[in-house]
């Protein structure tokens, strides 16, 4: 006597995509001045660090942004903009972890507001013992910073640049 088993295969998309979520996210990108002013033209990264892209909006003249059909998951926000330092929201200050949002399916998620800090820029003349510029020396910025693994303090590198045929660097 012969037994056939028969075996339900998985149900499949017939796209091979995701189902697209339903949920909302918007908010606001303003400077930390006193009286905060828009920051239109912000990239803003939505992000939930398993997908393999990101979702991008840019914040409009209002310094708005909206993110549709979200899928459910829990979500880093950040915005970036030159001359301002990149900052998640949630953040007290720029480079610090944000506030993850936890986001259900058909969920509008409004209210968010990023403070952004303008940034600044060192520039300077690198001159050797005669007063002669000194073209292609590498000039580091440090700044002190606290690190995850010791908890201490100390001196890391912010950026490295090369001073050019003048010395100058910025």
């Amino acid at each position: 006597i012969a037994v056939l088993a028969l075996v339900q295969q998985p149900a499949r998309d017939s796209n091979g995509q995701l189902r697209p979520g339903t949920a909302v996210i918007t908010g606001t990108i303003v400077t930390d001045d006193k009286t905060p002013q828009p920051v239109r033209r912000a990239r803003v990264v939505l992000s939930n660090g398993t997908r393999a892209d990101n979702d991008v909006a840019t914040s409009d003249d209002g310094g708005r942004f909206v993110f549709r059909n979200v899928p459910a998951g829990r979500y880093t926000v950040q915005a970036n903009k030159a001359p301002y330092l990149p900052m998640f929201y949630g953040a007290s200050r720029a480079e610090r972890p944000g506030t993850p949002i936890a986001v259900a399916d058909g969920q509008t998620v409004s209210g968010l507001t990023i403070r952004m800090t303008r940034g600044a820029a060192l520039e300077g003349r690198v001159l050797d013992q005669r007063g002669e510029p000194m073209p292609g020396i590498s000039v580091s910025a440090m700044r002190y910073q606290y690190s995850v693994v010791s908890g201490g303090r100390g001196l890391g590198t912010a950026a490295i640049v090369t001073s050019d045929d003048r010395g100058v660097y910025r």
